[in-house]
């Protein structure tokens, strides 16, 4: 009697799997094995009649022993293992080998948080971000190489970033929904299909706000009269920003100058006006922590004011002494 000898079906195309192990770094996957079962047995072979095994070397295939006791949770690096389709009946087989491949997840660097300042129509607290400008900082590697073979998508939740879906179809003028919006960032490997995510932080940071003083608070008496006055500015500044120790404040002659942050005036603690009795000068502050600043300069007037002058000539007052010539 002779036995015909059962026909392993071979996957086209090696098992391939990200790697998932503790550090996603290890090299590591777990394979289900047994998913591979309907295929290798094909539409001809039962899987009544027939027992697939899994080995991790021929001769262990062919002897039957040992053979692989967790096929569905497989846990291995890229490696050739040994398939065994047994006919149950008549115990002929036949042995064939499958590699599996352990394929590496992308680097994903957490971004820092990017921050516009609300200067389009500030109080709305909503920019236009280009989200494509952090994908350098995400994908570069240590060394200061950029990925290949990268693409990155960007997602309004986890869950969509983990499926790939509901990417954000035009990354480049995206504008925030909430004040701080996180952003879940999608890295795969075009060729794997491998990825990672990681999270982008976008903040709306409001502009810094002055509280300016009086016209009392900005003019002073000129003794000489000549439409020039000292101006003690600098003491100004500590009731302007409220005490905000964020806040730094620079007094400029242009708006120009306020807007571009150039030339502050050097000795703002003892200023001379350079336009006789009324100057405007123009205020610029930045928040420290933030970077935002005004985008239109705070605008002063300085007021100088002629001390009064006596019209006619004073006569000496005289008094006699009534109390013993003291």
């Amino acid at each position: 009697i002779i036995h015909h000898v059962p026909v392993i079906n071979i996957p086209q195309a090696p098992y391939a799997l990200c790697d998932d192990g503790i550090s996603d770094t290890d090299g590591r996957a777990t394979f289900d094995l047994t998913t591979l079962n309907a295929a290798i047995l094909g539409p001809g072979q039962s899987p009544a009649e027939f027992t697939v095994t899994y080995h991790t070397t021929h001769d262990a295939a062919v002897n039957g022993t040992p053979a692989i006791g967790n096929p569905a949770a497989y846990t291995s690096e890229s490696a050739t293992l040994y398939i065994r389709l047994t006919h149950n009946a008549t115990g002929c087989y036949d042995v064939e080998e499958m590699e599996l491949i352990v394929n590496p997840l992308p680097v994903a660097n957490n971004p820092t948080p990017y921050t516009l300042c609300d200067i389009t129509n500030p109080g709305d607290e909503r920019e236009v971000f280009d989200l494509t400008t952090k994908i350098a900082e995400i994908i570069t590697l240590a060394d200061g190489t950029v990925q290949d073979g990268i693409n990155v998508t960007f997602h309004h939740s986890l869950i969509a970033a983990q499926g790939n879906t509901g990417a954000i179809a035009t990354p480049n003028t995206y504008t925030n929904i909430n004040t701080i919006d996180p952003i879940y960032v999608r890295v795969t490997v075009e060729a794997t299909g491998c990825y990672r995510v990681v999270l982008l932080d976008l903040r709306v940071e409001p502009l810094p706000h002055l509280t300016l003083p009086s016209p009392e608070d900005l003019t002073v008496c000129d003794p000489d009269n000549d439409g020039f006055a000292q101006f003690n500015l600098e003491a100004l500044v500590a009731d302007m920003v409220d005490n905000d120790t964020n806040l730094v404040v620079t007094f400029h002659e242009s708006p120009q100058d306020a807007a571009s942050g150039s030339f502050p005036i050097p000795n703002p603690d003892d200023y001379t006006n350079i336009t006789a009795y009324s100057q405007f000068i123009y205020v610029r502050v930045v928040n420290t922590a933030t970077g935002c600043f005004t985008s239109t300069a705070y605008t002063l007037e300085l007021t100088v004011v002629d001390a009064p002058k006596l019209t006619a000539a004073i006569a000496p007052i005289v008094l006699c002494d009534e109390d013993a010539n003291n």
